[in-house]
């Protein structure tokens, strides 16, 4: 992008760019309070960006510490401008004076001068790496640390700049906006907050009023006839800022439906790269992370005979260093059919599943353990070590419906009462890895597991310690703990992720191959849809679930479930854990449709306690409906407010149309005005079908070259060679429906050109029927783009004026 440079003695716009010659023979005066309030719509952008923040954070005190840097940075961008320092001046000093005062900020102690040294770096990137670890081991909102705020006060510092040099340098007002907009979508895929409603508000506040100031700003530098220019500006902000309103009111009302608004308790992203097969980053499971808001959000559904753990994938290494699980599974192409991970003279039943996934994300594709075939109109990888089923590269369960069928066998596992466990000579060693646990953990485990003679009777020893002497709870939070494992176990608190985790490392500290499954527990039973012998289960994301596996050798991966108040319908008799999983919020409780019992089946009863009653605070709020994750409890405000919004927009856009047309009636005051508005009504509305005046381009130019567009869309064979050759009205028709009117505008834009030119450079005034000439070819025009353009184009044209 080149700017266009004033020559000497040039006037210019007062954001300082270059303003046209016939402008510059009007001298106009600067309008200062316009553009000083155009500035302060950049600040106003930029403050409601960094409001948004608010979904990752936990509080409001990282505002007041990204307010600084974010007025320093517009106050300078500003200030550079308006002493004309070129871009890339302003750029250098702008960078400069941006790492003085972060430094300043977020480094304090370690500079001289303001001037970063060694000590600087090394505490900065400190700061950045401890939080992010942390924040990989969380579930957002996390705390304000200065991690995380040094980089986003340093994206807010560059955008100022960049922003500023869009909107007023170069004449972009919605380029200089893409940086704010990026940002505030992107905190929607890392946050799960029920905070969406007041970033949301904040970030469209912020975009609404740089949109209504940027708009005056144009409207004051625009063509106006006369005296007319100031009531026109006026008229185009009050205007523009009723559509503001209407825009801040859809942000409050819309934005529980942004980017984030689900529940990602367990967020499946594709993380691998390259042909053949795939690696691939599994979810993580930890020993700090926090649960954050469940979600009743419905992820998928399954129509089968009887309910099932729905398992996605197992983690098999434990990250000493961040206290999580991960697992990196390696996938190939199948057609269909899955080897089994269980020994082959291990008994079981088939259970069909036909599973349609609506809201989940991520490539993973849920079924019953253990998968044997898959029936699906997309293609899928499979991983045989870890048993889990992906989409292809580049893939996303959350890009559209998919639709399947999974036939597994559920194992008859009680042979691994007699089993022995781990022993197999093919058994990766990264399942009894494990770090040197604290020795009261390892007195305990010793208590726990004595007198048990066998591996299957310790497995069992070590479930029941946690079932019968926990309690589950979703708030705990152990990320300040300097050994969470031993803190847990003092607490005896803590949900799913706590117990699998702790299970599985000592499991694997008495010599049980161990690894922790993620997926869901069977989800509400309903009537099936059409099927008098299956029941459809609705998974929701409060169902999401993490627990732990045992290797045994001769029989295969064996579940168990240590989490109080869960329980897999498949395992009750092998680890005599009851069925059970998370109750539904109070008002879906009362709501539920009656459970369908297929045969001699009893699925999960949804209303019946399973987080362990007696050990649950009675007088814990309910959910908020309001906050919940899929937004269904919106309240009857909420929706008047929606359509209160929907009819302000209409009534704008009916009263900007009504006006623009009105002003392109209205009778002129200067002589020349009603070809002035012809030539720029016909600009706008070519510009809808991709043709644009250039700054360069004399009205002939423009005209020769949009002729040649014309015909040459018309099929006319020497259209490229006649740029400078008029239309003759005397050539035959075209069969083309749209001909006429191309052939019509082909032809006005070259007599409205001929006006214009000697409008702006001729001595002697035009003529009344130049005058009528010229409008009748606008309206040709006109006629022309209205053909060419859809409704909502010609709905943009209106609302820009």
């Amino acid at each position: 992008m080149t700017a266009v440079r004033p020559g000497p003695g040039a006037l210019t716009t007062p954001t300082g760019r270059p303003r046209p010659a016939r402008e510059a023979q009007e001298d106009r005066p600067a309008d200062v309070a316009v553009v000083a309030t155009a500035d302060l719509g950049l600040l106003a952008l930029a403050f409601g960006t960094a409001a948004a923040f608010t979904r990752l954070f936990d509080d409001w005190s990282f505002l007041s510490r990204l307010a600084v840097p974010i007025l320093i940075a517009w106050g300078l961008a500003v200030l550079l401008r308006h002493l004309r320092v070129r871009t890339a001046g302003a750029l250098v000093i702008h960078l400069a004076v941006g790492v003085v005062v972060l430094t300043v900020m977020f480094a304090p102690g370690t500079h001289l001068l303001g001037l970063p040294g060694p000590a600087t770096i090394e505490l900065l990137r400190t700061s950045v790496t401890t939080s992010f670890s942390e924040f990989s081991a969380l579930v957002a909102p996390v705390a304000p640390s200065d991690g995380f705020l040094v980089l986003i006060a340093a994206g807010l510092w560059i955008f100022a700049l960049f922003a500023d040099t869009a909107a007023f340098r170069y004449d972009g007002p919605v380029q200089a906006a893409i940086p704010y907009v990026s940002t505030f979508l992107a905190t929607g895929l890392l946050a799960n907050d029920p905070g969406r409603l007041p970033a949301s508000v904040a970030f469209v506040s912020g975009l609404a009023v740089y949109a209504v100031t940027e708009r005056t700003l144009r409207a004051s530098e625009a063509r106006w006839v006369g005296p007319s220019r100031r009531r026109g500006s006026r008229s185009v902000g009050v205007v523009a800022a009723a559509i503001g309103v209407c825009a801040v009111v859809a942000g409050a009302v819309l934005g529980p439906l942004l980017p984030g608004s689900g529940d990602a308790v367990i967020d499946l992203r594709e993380l691998g790269t390259g042909g053949g097969p795939r690696t691939v980053v599994s979810p993580f499971v930890g020993l700090r992370s926090l649960l954050g808001v469940r979600s009743d959000t419905e992820m998928f559904t399954v129509n089968a005979v009887e309910p099932a753990y729905w398992r996605l994938t197992a983690l098999e290494e434990f990250d000493e260093s961040r206290d999580i699980w991960v697992s990196r599974g390696t996938y190939r192409p199948t057609d269909g059919d899955l080897p089994s991970v269980m020994a082959r003279d291990v008994p079981g039943a088939p259970l069909r599943q036909d599973i349609d996934i609506s809201g989940l994300s991520g490539p993973w594709l849920p079924g019953a353990y253990d998968p044997r075939a898959i029936t699906s109109d997309v293609e899928v990888t499979f991983d045989r070590e870890s048993a889990s089923i992906i989409l292809p590269q580049d893939q996303d369960a959350a890009d559209g419906p998919v639709v399947y069928r999974l036939d597994s066998v559920v194992p008859d596992l009680d042979a691994a009462r007699r089993a022995a466990a781990g022993g197999a000579a093919d058994l990766d060693p990264v399942y009894m890895e494990s770090p040197d646990l604290a020795s009261r953990v390892t007195d305990r485990l010793r208590a726990i597991t004595d007198g048990r003679t066998t591996d299957f009777e310790r497995a069992i020893a070590l479930q029941d310690f946690f079932r019968d002497n926990f309690t589950y709870d979703e708030d705990v939070d152990y990320r300040d703990a300097e050994d969470p494992l031993l803190t847990f176990l003092e607490d005896g608190r803590g949900f799913c992720q706590q117990f699998s985790s702790a299970f599985a490392l000592m499991a694997r500290a008495i010599d049980l191959p161990s690894r922790v499954a993620v997926g869901f527990t069977p989800g509400d039973p309903v009537a099936a849809p059409g099927r008098t012998n299956e029941v459809q289960y609705v998974v929701r994301g409060r169902h999401a679930h993490a627990w732990p596996e045992v290797y045994f050798e001769g029989v295969g991966w064996v579940p168990f479930e240590p989490t109080p108040g869960r329980g897999d319908p498949q395992t009750t008799g092998l680890t005599g854990a009851a069925p059970g999983q998370a109750t539904p919020p109070p008002a879906q409780a009362a709501t539920t449709t009656s459970t369908v019992t297929p045969g001699e089946t009893q699925p999960v009863d949804p209303s019946a306690p399973t987080t362990a009653p007696d050990q649950v605070d009675a007088t814990a709020e309910p959910p908020d409906p309001q906050t919940a994750g899929d937004g269904s409890g919106t309240s009857p405000w909420l929706v008047a407010m929606g359509l209160v919004a929907l009819a302000l927009v209409g009534a704008a856009v009916v009263v900007i149309h009504r006006r623009s047309r009105a002003r392109h009636r209205a009778p002129r005051r200067m002589a020349d005005g009603r070809i002035d508005d012809a030539w720029v009504r016909s600009a706008g509305w070519l510009s809808l079908v991709g043709l644009r005046p250039q700054t360069w381009e004399t009205p002939t130019e423009f005209a020769d070259r949009v002729t040649s567009v014309l015909l040459a869309e018309n099929g006319d064979p020497t259209s490229e060679d006649r740029t400078s050759e008029k239309p003759s009205l005397e050539e035959p028709p075209v069969a083309d429906p749209h001909g006429d009117a191309l052939r019509s505008a082909a032809t006005a834009i070259q007599v409205l050109a001929a006006a214009e030119t000697s409008r702006r450079y001729g001595s002697i005034p035009p003529s009344a029927a130049r005058h009528e000439a010229a409008e009748r070819a606008a309206a040709d025009i006109e006629a022309y783009a209205r053909l060419e353009s859809s409704r909502r184009q010609r709905i943009g044209h209106f609302i820009r004026g």
